[in-house]
């Protein structure tokens, strides 16, 4: 599935609030989530351990970077975060 396609967030596991607030377990959720629905193979879930929703949100790109070693897969998780964090999806 793209990752602009409407369905995209229906399929995320209920996390019921906003990427901000999410608890340590849900930004690991979302991120094992992710990497699945997507097919982010080089992402490094370990290092997504211990992050808040609040850190995760604050993170730089540069930092998004560091989490894999693939450029496609940081801007995924990037953008997909993003769609979350706004409610604003891209038209299919």
């Amino acid at each position: 599935m793209r990752l602009g396609h409407p369905l995209v967030l229906m399929y995320l596991p209920p996390l019921q609030t906003l990427p901000m607030q999410w608890t340590e377990d849900q930004v690991y959720r979302w991120a094992e989530w992710t990497v699945q629905e997507f097919k982010l193979t080089s992402v490094n879930l370990l290092a997504l351990k211990g992050i808040s929703g609040h850190q995760l949100c604050s993170f730089t790109y540069l930092q998004f970077m560091q989490l894999t070693s693939n450029v496609r897969d940081a801007v995924y998780l990037v953008e997909f975060l993003n769609i979350i964090k706004t409610g604003k999806q891209v038209s299919p």
